[in-house]
């Protein structure tokens, strides 16, 4: 016992270690850029430290601010209650929120969320590992572990309470341990959440250890860490810890604390089961408790829930222990690693060189984050900044910035270099560039305006959607409050805003950015000589060439000298070794000389000598008409290379441009890596003689001149016309889902993540498979030419890769999701039915069986074939990469695929000479010039459509001879949506059988289909109205969109006069087959019967959409358009285009982010759609501009459209009915429809009307 407590002390300090690398805002491992930066301070891990943010004001450093905080230390104890109008919160969110206090001072946050289908909560204890006794180190893992075991962990070879209660309920119960703060996380199915709050509070307020439960404890935390024992990045903050100074809090935690331990060797488990109990009844008081529940129950019944299980919890009155209590006044634990130099041996091949600026005191700036101003400065990519300079000079492969707010209460700002091997005999140097920098900044004048602009790119917005803070609520709400000190109002916004900042903040935290506070560590696999050594032979700034050449003489020297002396353990090259982790270490002083060259630094040599200047938020395009990737376009959104060329002509009256790199290559996008010489003239783009690439012209690009990072998509297809034995849907699908999952067992597994491929479908989503492969890169694009490289040389010899035992098993794969369609709930066979009636090539389960038996390995080996000597191209790029690059790689990587020769490649099924004046591929109707795009050109107008009337040959013209008054709807095909009309790609193959109800004879244009369902476990009845609207193109998706953020419920509510108190009605639109549009009204109810929900159904869309009704009003109009504008603009408030605030309603403010730097942020906002629209990009210009210059009179005119359009009506009834009730609901025919008799009736109408046509 006494040994598995040593390893259990050993092993819960590396958990601790660990915890607050992961849980400090910033590891050294992190990104960098706006991306980590944001992260830092927005993510789960929100901001770290309860520190110096009192009454909204900032401080930092000096003793004299500690009795200021302890005085306010509880300053969040005086708040009682709040309701949900005081809450500060996003418009998206329509969650309902509450805060009180119960009667033992138990802080509870409240939130009411109806659309989930789980419910959380969350304790925060104001204790943690700092608090421990020191003969224990540990203790508060092992109590985090033991209180609630039964839910912690599964026990192999029996049941235990966490399998019948947690995991057979889909929950998740986790705990985590920091300096000052333990987490307990529960989340589980709504319905279950009455009883695990029972089972939660019966576990909080009887703590009893048992004695069998402490091996399986201890075992189970050294199986959590020992895997990440090894970790470079761990290992340095343990380094850093050690060498902290004796007597601050950060220094006591470090795996030293063992020795304590093993001198009280003597104690027993009886003794450790008491020392839990006591810690336990010591610091476990109700008011250090917060807890944040998140249900689809009301705020009244949540509130009534929190005081009947936790008003009971005893209250022991005890007082919050700060970092400051601990640390003997100590200001920053860094303080005798002042102008010191820490060598690091570290696993990794590559050579870090890194900066780190203590900084005492740092307050959370959770409302201006001043630090977040000074990374942009450093990370900002723009020709002339300093990460393009050291770039371009090339001593440098990478720079991040880091801002790191410790639990322990203090704060550094750290610079991260990676070196290549010219950077390592330039330190110094890099040295002085960055400090001059630094004093540049301080010194400038920077106006409000490109302050604001700063703000909004560095700030994150809301979590990027109110969606992903959903995710795990109920912690991040625990996290920001008591971390943040902020009051309970403001907790949805206090860890991701940035207020506007007065920059003497910024030139505050600068003062501590200097020569003589600083601390170097230089981190690298192996060492031919000392920090110092290293230092000292570095180049300056200045330096002469005699001057390097003189230094390296000396630095030859003191290694022959430092070789024949014999060295102690802890000076080169006798590393110490630190006892627990094993991290290897020297520590030494900054030479004086260093120190000198250092303290000489001005900004000077950062503005005179270097030409160093500060970013330009808003760079202009350049005057010799010579167009980089990041001028193209000046664009908030991606374009084609095409558009993208033909706009920047017509704006800039041009006749002819050349689009290049820069004969140096050292733009932005160098960094790439280029593998072999690339002529600057290789990729010419001469409107006047119509040429350019097909492969860099499939590519769309969206340049981001704040980040760094590339993503980088290559999709291969399957092309337009694949030859008769691939025709068949069904056997395309199956043969391209083998080909995925065979692919993916083929490739070495640090591709696996660059792969992307669906793994299940439901049956409706099979209707919408994507033909083709895709792989991406994100964030990491120094890899991409050679991961590249590598895949196409897989591929190259996949047919003979693949082994029988992969075959079989994605066979089986596909075998389980045919399975699964066979039990998909009603919602999921409801949407496949409405496939089934309108597509006559809809993949049925018999077609697919069928195909799948027919299916051998030789099938997959003929059709690799055909794939990879056909396939089409296309692909997106978020951020600085050039066409010249995209064509490079790519042609090198068709040719490796099919062994071709490059020179000869062209992948385009059109042809260049074409390209340009297209009129069989490209609409004429577009309009030409991109700059004066007007509200004009949204003008709805119906071409080709079918007549609804009794004439089966009339078409749109006839239409509008007959009747000036017919209203048309939005246009259908490609006039103002330049990806629509981008058909100048080989997007590859796509299903073109769906039929379009628009083409229908009048008599079955309003069609209807009657389906019982057989399941036994069917509860509800549900009627189904889709609502076609034509072709999709973005300005028809953004109308509908609008209609369906209309409060339709409300009506509905009104309308059915509370005959149908449980029905539940959603209006969606939804695009099919990346084709059609529909407008999808849904009502379901347990009680009503589909005759029942038919006519309320059918007769709320005559009522309502039919006719001119009160549902669109102007204020539900303005409220929708205005709530559709923050969503897809990612969040950017519209006001002022300044940032701020937004009153919606008296005493209600709504705070919004900018736009974010965040790659993932950019993706999903402009590229997500191109999959499944079989558009290169998805374009958002359309759906912004079309929305905000769309009029209540323009929309009022739209919605008349409704009347005349085709719809299709499914009632779907469950089986659970009389013979008689059965009869009448089987004979029921909604007015104004017409019925169809089984499933495929529509295809033979359409099938008569091609006919007919003809």
């Amino acid at each position: 016992m006494t040994s598995k407590i040593f390893l259990f002390g050993l092993l819960v300090q590396l958990s601790l270690s660990l915890e607050r690398c992961l849980a400090s805002n910033v590891a050294l491992t992190a990104n960098n850029s706006s991306f980590s930066d944001i992260l830092v301070e927005s993510s789960t891990r929100m901001i770290k430290n309860d520190s110096l943010a009192l009454d909204g004001q900032y401080y930092i450093g000096g003793m004299n601010r500690i009795s200021e905080y302890r005085a306010k230390k509880n300053i969040n104890d005086a708040y009682s209650r709040f309701y949900d109008e005081d809450f500060i919160k996003s418009v998206k969110d329509s969650n309902k929120y509450s805060f009180i206090r119960l009667k033992n001072d138990i802080q509870v946050f409240l939130v009411s969320q109806r659309s989930s289908l789980f419910s959380s909560i969350t304790l925060g204890v104001r204790v943690g590992s700092s608090l421990e006794p020191k003969k224990f180190p540990g203790l508060a893992t092992l109590l985090s572990e033991l209180l609630f075991y039964d839910w912690k962990r599964p026990d192999v070879g029996r049941e235990t309470p966490y399998d019948l209660f947690i995991s057979s309920n889909s929950g998740i119960f986790k705990t985590k341990v920091a300096p000052f703060l333990t987490e307990y996380h529960l989340s589980i199915k709504q319905e279950y959440f009455s009883e695990a709050l029972i089972k939660f509070c019966s576990y909080l307020k009887s703590f009893s250890p048992k004695r069998i439960h402490l091996d399986p404890a201890m075992e189970a935390l050294q199986s959590d860490f020992e895997a990440l024992m090894g970790m470079s990045f761990i290992k340095l903050k343990q380094i850093l810890k050690e060498l902290s100074v004796e007597g601050h809090v950060n220094h006591g935690f470090h795996m030293g604390n063992m020795k304590r331990l093993m001198a009280n060797i003597d104690f027993d488990t009886e003794v450790l089961l008491f020392e839990l109990i006591k810690f336990y009844g010591s610091y476990y008081s109700s008011n250090l408790m917060t807890i944040s529940i998140v249900s689809d129950k009301s705020i009244d019944e949540l509130e009534g829930l929190a005081r009947t299980f936790f008003d009971e919890i005893p209250n022991q009155s005890k007082q919050l222990i700060t970092p400051f209590d601990l640390s003997n006044e100590i200001i920053h634990p860094y303080i005798d690693l002042n102008n010191k130099v820490i060598q690091v041996k570290s696993a990794e091949e590559n050579t870090y060189f890194t900066v780190i600026f203590p900084i005492p005191h740092q307050s959370p700036l959770w409302k201006y984050k001043p630090a977040e101003y000074i990374s942009f400065f450093f990370t900002d990519y723009s020709n002339k900044s300093l990460y393009s300079y050291l770039r371009g000079i090339g001593i440098i492969l990478g720079l991040k910035t880091m801002i790191e707010v410790n639990d322990n209460g203090f704060s550094n700002f750290i610079i991260r270099f990676k070196l290549n091997s010219k950077g390592e005999k330039a330190i110094v140097k890099i040295l002085e560039i960055t400090l001059s920098f630094l004093k540049l900044i301080k010194e400038v004048s920077i106006s409000e305006t490109i302050i604001n602009q700063i703000r909004k790119k560095r700030q994150s917005i809301l979590e990027v959607s109110i969606d992903a803070l959903y995710s795990d609520l109920s912690r991040k709400i625990v996290n920001t409050f008591l971390r943040t000190n902020c009051s309970p109002p403001e907790v949805l916004h206090a860890g991701v805003s940035m207020n506007k900042i007065e920059f003497n903040h910024v030139k505050e935290i600068i003062d501590h950015m200097k020569y003589d506070n600083l601390i170097l560590i230089l981190e690298k696999k192996e060492f031919k000589k000392s920090a110092s050594n290293i230092l000292l032979s570095s180049q300056f700034f200045l330096d002469s060439k005699w001057k390097s050449a003189r230094k390296s003489i000396s630095s030859f020297f003191r290694s022959v000298n430092t070789a024949f002396h014999r060295t102690k353990v802890g000076t080169f090259p006798k590393f110490l070794k630190e006892e627990y982790l094993g991290g290897e270490y020297l520590l030494e002083d900054i030479p004086s000389k260093v120190i000198e060259v250092l303290q000489s630094v001005n900004s000077t040599l950062a503005n005179d000598i270097l030409k160093l200047q500060m970013p330009e938020i808003d760079p202009k395009f350049p005057r010799n008409f010579v167009i980089y990737t990041e001028d193209v376009p000046k664009k908030e959104f991606p374009v084609s290379l095409y558009y993208a060329v033909k706009e920047f002509k017509q704006a800039k009256n041009l006749t002819e441009i050349s689009l290049s790199e820069a004969s140096n290559n050292s733009t932005d996008f160098s960094y790439l890596n280029l593998s072999a010489p690339i002529n600057p003239r290789d990729l010419v783009v001469a409107l006047s003689t119509q040429k350019m690439d097909s492969i860099s012209r499939s590519f769309c690009y969206l340049p981001t001149s704040f980040n760094p990072d590339v993503m980088i998509s290559v999709r291969l297809q399957i092309p337009n016309n694949p030859p008769k034995e691939f025709s068949c849907p069904e056997k395309l699908a199956i043969l391209m889902f083998l080909f995925q999952n065979t692919l993916y067992d083929v490739l070495p597994s640090h591709l696996n993540e660059n792969f992307s491929f669906e793994r299940s479908y439901h049956h409706w989503e099979l209707q919408e498979f994507f033909y083709g492969i895709e792989f991406s890169w994100r964030g990491y694009s120094s890899i991409f030419p050679d991961s590249l490289n590598e895949i196409a040389n897989i591929l190259s010899i996949f047919q003979t890769s693949i082994k029988q035992s992969s075959f079989q098993n994605a066979k089986q794969r596909f075998q389980d999701i045919i399975n699964s369609f066979k039990s998909e709930n009603d919602n999921l066979r409801l949407l496949s039915l409405s496939y089934q009636l309108l597509d006559p090539g809809f993949m049925k389960i018999s077609r697919l069986e069928d195909e799948m038996s027919k299916i051998t390995i030789q099938s997959l080996i003929d059709f690799a074939n055909f794939f990879i000597k056909n396939f089409s191209i296309s692909g997106s790029v978020l951020g600085n990469a050039t066409p010249i690059q995209i064509k490079y790689y790519l042609s090198s990587f068709v040719n490796t695929v099919r062994g071709m020769d490059s020179s000869s490649l062209e992948l385009s099924l059109d042809t260049t000479e074409n390209m340009f004046n297209s009129t069989k591929q490209v609409n004429s109707d577009i309009n030409e010039d991109f700059n004066t795009l007007g509200f004009e050109e949204f003008s709805f107008e119906e071409k080709g459509r079918m007549l609804r009337s009794g004439s089966k040959k009339s078409t749109s013209k006839d239409l509008k001879n007959d009747n000036n008054n017919q209203i048309g709807k939005p246009n259908e095909v490609t006039h103002t949506n330049t990806y629509n009309a981008m058909n100048i790609e080989n997007l590859g193959y796509t299903r073109n059988s769906f039929s379009d109800m628009s083409r229908l004879p009048y008599n079955y244009s309003n069609s209807y289909f009657f389906y019982i369902n057989s399941s036994k476990n069917s509860k509800d009845n549900m009627v189904l109205l889709q609502i076609h609207y034509g072709f999709y193109s973005e300005q028809n998706l953004a109308f509908l969109q609008i209609v369906s953020e209309l409060n339709s419920y409300k009506y509905f509510i009104e309308f059915s006069d509370k005959v149908c108190p449980d029905c539940s009605l959603k209006v969606l639109p939804r695009i099919i087959l990346g084709k059609y549009l529909v407008l999808e009204f849904k009502l379901q109810s347990p009680t009503k019967n589909i005759r029942e929900l038919g006519e309320l159904l059918n007769n709320f869309f005559l009522t309502y959409y039919s006719r001119p009704s009160k549902i669109i009003s102007k204020s539900e109009f303005n409220k929708a358009k205005e709530f559709l504008l923050l969503l897809s603009r990612n969040a950017r408030l519209i006001e002022n285009n300044l940032g701020g605030q937004i009153t919606s309603k008296t005493n209600k403010i709504y705070y919004e982010g900018s736009e974010s730097e965040d790659l993932f942020t950019l993706a999903s906002l402009h590229m997500g759609a191109s999959k499944h629209t079989h558009f290169s990009c998805s374009w958002k210009k359309d759906y912004l501009e079309f929305i905000d210059a769309l009029t209540f009179d323009q929309f009022y005119k739209y919605w008349q459209y409704f009347g005349s359009s085709s719809k299709l009506f499914i009632s779907y009834q469950s089986q659970n009915t009389n013979y008689e009730l059965f009869e009448s609901l089987e004979s029921y025919l909604p007015q104004g429809f017409t019925k169809l008799l089984f499933a495929e009736s529509l295809y033979d109408i359409n099938e008569q009307q091609d006919i007919f046509n003809t």
